[in-house]
């Protein structure tokens, strides 16, 4: 017996498909999932939680050097604190599942 075959509806696909390559380009800011928000950061944008109640408190990916001014190969998320003090920052399992992250406006110098 062969098995049966579901054809996906165009505009459920439409609606649904994220290009794995992160080439589609999304105009969504708001009520991201983590995944969502990680691409905004690797392209260089900040982002934040709703939820969080500290004034301009963001997440940045930033790139880092050695002590002489060399790029190293490597990258960081920091968190810019109430204490407007950033820190390094690795998400929670309740950030990482949460679905209300938002990019936001946000300068920073990319680099620590």
């Amino acid at each position: 017996m062969l098995p049966k075959k579901y054809p996906c509806k165009p505009d459920i696909f439409e609606a649904t498909y994220d290009d794995a390559d992160g080439e589609t380009e999304s105009t969504q800011k708001t009520g991201l999932n983590f995944g969502q928000a990680l691409d905004a950061l690797k392209k260089g944008d900040c982002i934040s939680r709703k939820g969080w109640n500290g004034k301009n408190m963001h997440v940045s990916m930033l790139s880092l050097y050695t002590a002489d001014n060399v790029p190293i190969d490597n990258k960081c998320l920091v968190l810019f604190n109430v204490n407007c003090k950033y820190n390094t920052w690795v998400p929670s399992i309740t950030d990482l599942l949460a679905d209300d992250w938002e990019v936001v406006n946000q300068q920073h110098t990319n680099s620590l």
